[in-house]
Order: structure tokens, then C-alpha cells, then sequence
């Protein structure tokens, strides 16, 4: 349940994020004001995909690289 959440909503949280960051940068009137904006919104995508990738390992048989993958971008989400 928590897998079609999290990556069925995602698109709605992106746009949203998109239309806050523009008025933003309007309202200061100064491109890239809102640039924190989109890095609390890069680690919220990755840590939904890593949640949902983390759910769904009980349903399939992840390979070597998968694993790698997987790793990769919780470190990275955890170090961003």
C-alpha cells in the first residue's frame, strides 16, 4: 500500500513544488531564489523511490546490481 502511494503521488508534490519555486523566484524577482526548495524536493523523490524499491524487495529477487543501486541512493539521500 505504501509503494502506490508514495510513487502515485509524487508527480502531484513535484508540481506543486515547481509552481512554489516559480512564484518564488518571481515574488523576489530574482532567478534561483528558491533553490533550497528543490533540494528538499530531490531528497523527498529519492527517499520515496527508496521506500518503494525497499517495499517491493519482498515481491522479486533483486540481483548484485540492484542491490548497488539501491545502496547508492540511500547513501546519497542520507549524505544530501
Amino acid at each position: 500500500m505504501l509503494q502506490i502511494w508514495s510513487l502515485r503521488y509524487v508527480w502531484i508534490v513535484d508540481l506543486a513544488g515547481a509552481f512554489l519555486a516559480m512564484t518564488w523566484d518571481f515574488a523576489v524577482c530574482r532567478s534561483g531564489a528558491a533553490m533550497p526548495l528543490n533540494r528538499v524536493l530531490v531528497i523527498a523523490n529519492i527517499a520515496a523511490a527508496v521506500v518503494s524499491v525497499a517495499f517491493d524487495t519482498r515481491w522479486q529477487r533483486w540481483t548484485r546490481d540492484g542491490w548497488v543501486v539501491f545502496a547508492g541512493a540511500s547513501v546519497f539521500t542520507t549524505i544530501l
